[in-house]
């Protein structure tokens, strides 16, 4: 019975840790994305370009 409590709040910790992060990124993204169009960046953004930019950006975070 403990132990089932304790795997519950864990997985619980471990999911709210995940959700804040996620959100966190989110943030980081939306306000990159409102600088760059800040910049005077007006050229059509394609998908391929921009999942390169996450890549390229989530790289540039871990180093």
């Amino acid at each position: 019975m403990f132990y089932d409590i304790m795997q519950i709040t864990i997985i619980s910790i471990a999911a709210l840790i995940a959700i804040i992060y996620l959100s966190i990124c989110q943030k980081q993204h939306a306000e990159l994305y409102n600088k760059v169009f800040e910049a005077g960046f007006t050229h059509d953004i394609s998908a391929e370009s921009v999942e390169k930019y996450r890549r390229n950006y989530v790289l540039t975070e871990i180093m």
